[in-house]
């Protein structure tokens, strides 16, 4: 026993000798843990204790990259590992700074992070100091441990976490970029103003008002982000309570509380504390980068904002992308002829390139940055979905856009042509005859809906006019085709040109025209603000049809009454069920009309139920029937007999239509109606406008049953699309006739 206790006391003291010998790492320290080492290999800047598991540390590849980090994991065994610095010299340093990323799952007692200026080789014998820090608010994200700030007493220093856990009892923990530097703490700041949502401070001596030049701008870009990104039953991307702190301060000062900050950079921002630093642009590469104070703190901000937006999605955002947003943002955008000469000589964009953000400066890289954030705000995702970039954009739709708002001649690209109030329109020069009328259907709509729903979002809407059906489909990244129109996110608009919609094929027919489909869309994405998460079919589509009929004052389409006869009885007697408000809104047979049969359930509401902003009122309450004073079983009954009230009952003969068809169609001289009746009844046959106007009557008529064919009056059709409608006492059918000039 005392031979074991003196081998031990030898080994001990090698152990203090070694330590205390060890060659000194100078300021400042970093170790993003990038060395491939294996379990018995040695450290270049640790040292480690293990008693129970050292075999439990890994240095493992995080999130498919190459890139590594330490990790201490969960076990079954009692655990008290140290991983330990070696001496760091800190001579002329009064104090440092100490920054990390953490990273944990499961619950349980977290590593301690300690200093000391005398390790003795021996860690449970050592006099250390804690050092406290958070993990964070949620697992399995990463979370940037910054702004722990110690003394220094211009001696060697040690820092060490401590794993101490029983067995099954820690976390799963990772660790990465630490690192220790020399800190000089900036002038005190002094609080010099304030905003609902900024506090503004400097300690830049006669620069208390600087607020003043910039405190309207970022409280309306507040308002446009908040508005653009915050939806009923998510988090807001900013606590109203919280303000936002602004500081003002030569570079020289934002050097010291950020080091990393490059030299052509003027300003940062802070994720966990809410801050943003900025100086004084004082140079010409600073002036070209961000041209002046405004356009600085709108980019700052704006990169903030986006990152508390993926914070929210639990996602991190590379560097390159928050320069992007906040250069966007600050009202930077690419020059074609940049675009087109890179375009020249590398026909697929290079992500890598505009990855890597050095050389930022460059005006190609700026161009290049900013294009893959402009395409995905124009290109489908919109504001709401703008991130990093997922492979489906980068591989397809950011090469399509390019293209399409770049390299394209000037007659045939995307561009933005008219800017309104509420609106920015992008379309091209062939289509510019349309925009007037385009822009009168939007901000028609627009005015509508702010009125009746009684809300109006702050910010403005983004409407993308593409020359034909296989752009929109690229832009999209659709494979099948693209329906005329999409709604994206709650600020994006992609719709068809109304030259290719008219000229080659028709679109639309649910909308009854193109200011129809203009209403529906926009709807979709005015709606998307107060009716987030609205289910999609009968709920979304149905309410889109609605309040489109509604702002352009259409009536209820008499053309489509048909398919409520229909469901009650061929449908009901097909599928043997009792029609009733979750069978058609739920439509699980994907055969009902949910677009015409949703419009009517909010005529029903609209007429019987308060209106408006009780629709909008059901949607903001988690759909909760009770905002219209009645029990869901009472708007199921009341919306069914709604229905019924359009069609008649007790009819005792069986009426039937057969081969209803129009042939040659396109129409031609010689085109005729036929059909097939099975039973003596009235017959009504008529041409109607797509808007259900009847343009003239082919026959009314009580008919025997038999076969019959009727030729169409050319003379009184214009080239277009319209409806053939025919209509017995118990079924009606619509067939589409084309006329072309």
């Amino acid at each position: 026993m005392k031979k074991i206790t003196f081998v031990f006391l030898i080994l001990a003291l090698i152990i203090s000798i070694n330590a205390s010998s060890q060659e000194k790492i100078e300021l400042p320290f970093f170790d993003d843990f990038e060395e491939t080492i294996s379990n018995d290999a040695i450290f270049t800047k640790w040292t480690t204790e293990n008693l129970q598991g050292w075999q439990f540390w890994h240095l493992i590849p995080w999130n498919g990259n190459p890139g590594q980090c330490m990790r201490f994991e969960k076990t079954d065994l009692m655990q008290n590992d140290w991983l330990i610095t070696k001496p760091i010299n800190c001579e002329g340093s009064n104090q440092l700074k100490i920054n990390f990323d953490t990273w944990f799952n499961n619950t349980g007692p977290k590593p301690k992070l300690f200093y000391t200026n005398s390790y003795n080789g021996n860690a449970l014998q050592s006099n250390w100091t804690e050092l406290s820090y958070s993990l964070g608010e949620s697992e399995n994200i990463w979370n940037s441990v910054d702004h722990i700030i110690i003394d220094n007493s211009n001696e060697s220093i040690y820092f060490a976490f401590q794993y101490e856990a029983d067995a099954n009892a820690g976390i799963n923990f990772l660790l990465d970029n630490f690192s220790v530097k020399s800190y000089t703490p900036p002038v005190p700041f002094e609080l010099v103003g304030n905003t609902d949502h900024f506090e503004f401070y400097t300690n830049i001596p006669g620069n208390s008002d600087y607020y003043l030049e910039i405190n309207d701008v970022l409280e309306n870009q507040f308002e446009k982000l908040s508005s653009l990104w915050d939806r009923p039953g998510k988090e807001n991307v900013f606590n109203e309570s919280q303000k936002i702190k602004v500081y003002y301060a030569d570079k020289q000062d934002i050097d010291i509380i950020n080091p990393e900050t490059p030299t052509w950079k003027c300003g940062f921002h802070n994720l966990t504390t809410l801050e943003i630093y900025l100086s004084p642009l004082s140079n010409p590469a600073q002036v070209s980068y961000y041209s002046d104070l405004h356009t600085l703190e709108q980019n700052e901000f704006s990169q903030l904002a986006v990152g508390k937006k993926f914070m929210r999605n639990r996602d991190n955002l590379p560097p390159h992308f928050l320069e992007g947003f906040g250069l966007y943002e600050s009202g930077f955008r690419p020059r074609r002829d940049s675009i087109i000469k890179y375009l020249s000589n590398n026909p697929v964009p290079d992500y890598n390139f505009i990855s890597d953000t050095s050389g930022i400066c460059n005006m190609l890289k700026k161009d290049l940055i900013v294009s893959n954030v402009e395409g995905q705000i124009l290109s489908g995702w919109s504001y709401l979905s703008v991130g990093p970039g997922a492979s489906s954009f980068i591989n397809s739709q950011w090469p399509a856009y390019l293209k399409y708002f770049y390299t394209e001649s000037e007659i045939t690209r995307i561009k933005l042509l008219i800017s309104t109030t509420d609106f920015d329109f992008y379309g091209a020069i062939s289509d510019s005859t349309h925009f007037s009328e385009i822009v009168s259907y939007f901000e028609g709509a627009y005015s509508f809906y702010q009125d009746n729903y009684m809300y109006r979002p702050n910010h403005r809407f983004n409407v993308v006019i593409v020359p034909t059906e296989p752009i929109g489909m690229q832009l999209l990244n659709y494979d099948d085709y693209f329906n005329g129109g999409v709604a994206c996110g709650g600020d994006l608009v992609i719709e068809l040109s109304p030259n290719y919609n008219y000229n080659e094929q028709i679109y639309y027919s649910k909308y009854f025209g193109y200011n129809g489909m203009c209403a529906h869309e926009f709807f979709h994405i005015f709606y998307n603000h107060f009716m987030w998460q609205i289910p999609g079919g009968f709920w979304a589509e149905g309410t889109a049809d609605f309040s489109q009929r509604h702002s352009l004052g259409w009536e209820i389409p008499e053309h489509s009454l048909w398919e409520i006869n229909w469901l009650f009885n061929a449908y009901a007697t097909e599928y043997n069920v009792d029609v009733n408000l979750e069978h058609i809104s739920t439509n699980p047979n994907q055969v009902l009309d949910i677009y015409f049969l949703g419009d009517m359930f909010f005529e029903y509401i609209h007429e019987y139920h308060g209106g408006y902003e009780k629709i909008r009122e059901f949607f903001n309450s988690g759909m909760d029937y009770s905002v219209f004073n009645a029990t869901y079983n009472e708007i199921d009954n009341g919306y069914i007999n709604y229905l019924k009230g359009f069609i008649s009952f007790g009819i005792d003969e069986p009426f039937s239509v057969n081969q209803f068809t129009i042939y040659p169609n396109p129409l031609s001289d010689n085109s005729t109606i036929s059909f097939d009746i099975t039973e003596t009844g009235k017959v009504s046959l008529s041409i109607c406008s797509l808007t259900g106007i009847k343009i003239y009557s082919i026959t009314e008529a009580k008919l025997a049953c038999g076969n019959y064919n009727f030729q169409i009056d050319r003379r009184k059709l214009t080239p277009g699309i319209y409806i053939v409608s025919l209509s017995t006492p118990t079924a009606h059918s619509n067939l589409k006739l084309i006329v072309n000039d």
